[in-house]
C-alpha cells in the first residue's frame, strides 16, 4: 500500500505515516511499544484506599454481586456504585 492508502486506512497524516515507518524500520517491532507511561499516576485518599482494600477482600456476594471471586465486573460495579472511576479520582464515573 501506499503512505496515502495507509494514510487515509488509519485517519492519520501522510508525514505520521511515514515516521511510524521510518521508526520500525530503524528499530522493528520495538517501535511499536511505548517508550513512556504517559499521565498522572491515580491518586487516592485514606479512606478511599481503605475502602478499596475491603472490597479487594470480601466476596463478591457481600456486595450482592454474582460474579465469582476477583472477576473485573465485580470490581468495576463496585466502584461505579461508590461514584469512583478507573481513570479519574475526583470525578464520579458516568461511563458505566
Amino acid at each position: 500500500m501506499s503512505v496515502a492508502q495507509i494514510a487515509r486506512l488509519a485517519f492519520t497524516s501522510e508525514d505520521r505515516v511515514r515516521d511510524v515507518l521510518h521508526n520500525f524500520s530503524a528499530d522493528a517491532f520495538e517501535s511499536l511499544y511505548p517508550r513512556y507511561a504517559g499521565g498522572r499516576p491515580p491518586v487516592f485518599t485514606l479512606a478511599q484506599r481503605r475502602e478499596i482494600k475491603k472490597i479487594a477482600k470480601s466476596k463478591p456476594a457481600e456486595h450482592g454481586l454474582p460474579f465469582p471471586g476477583g472477576a473485573w465486573p465485580s470490581w468495576r460495579t463496585s466502584w461505579s456504585r461508590r461514584g469512583w472511576s478507573m481513570t479519574s479520582h475526583t470525578r464520579p464515573c458516568e461511563s458505566w
